[in-house]
């Protein structure tokens, strides 16, 4: 058996203790992420911080193209990520192991790379563009939403690393090219 697979289950049998543990990996894994967008929508929407994209004083106009671009970063990353889980068609691990504990049913073929993974790597990407140290809580608000759908059976490990190269890799890539084009 190799690491990802050991790894993967030894995190799997952090389930099953209480309905509180179960109940609390469930939210992180399932719905961690809305919270994220939420958050990084609010805290862009009320800084009081420069335009990162445009020259002039903030105002809510550029505040809102802003947020514009950053759903088209982060829009990209999505396509991406789900072009590669149609090319690959990974099987979930609770396909490949029945002995596994699920506390949810979720997809089928469509394992790597990891969606929230990549989407909640991306949102705190943009958050830590915009700001470092809003940014560093929702990095860990991603290893929350990431470590969670691996204990909870739905993804092993690796899609979830991958799943967030993907989402700062893209994100990050696509800021600095635009920055480089038209600043």
């Amino acid at each position: 058996m190799n690491f990802n697979n050991t790894l993967f289950l030894k995190l799997n049998t952090l389930t099953g203790y209480s309905v509180f543990s179960d109940t609390s990996i469930v939210f992180l894994a399932q719905f961690l992420i809305f919270a994220m967008a939420v958050m990084l929508f609010v805290y862009m929407m009320v800084s009081e911080r420069t335009s990162l994209f445009f020259q002039q004083q903030n105002s809510s106009k550029y505040r809102f193209y802003e947020i514009v671009i950053f759903i088209g970063f982060v829009s990209c990353v999505m396509l991406v990520v789900t072009w590669i889980k149609w090319y690959f068609a990974i099987p979930r691990p609770f396909l490949q192991f029945p002995e596994v504990v699920k506390l949810f049913s979720y997809g089928g073929f469509d394992s790597f790379p990891s969606g929230h993974a990549a989407l909640s790597a991306a949102l705190a990407t943009v958050g830590y563009i915009y700001n470092k140290r809003f940014g560093v809580i929702l990095y860990i608000c991603a290893l929350l939403v990431g470590i969670s759908r691996v204990v909870a059976g739905v993804h092993f490990p690796f899609d979830i690393v991958v799943g967030y190269m993907l989402g700062i890799g893209i994100t990050g890539g696509l800021f600095l090219l635009y920055k480089k084009l038209f600043s």
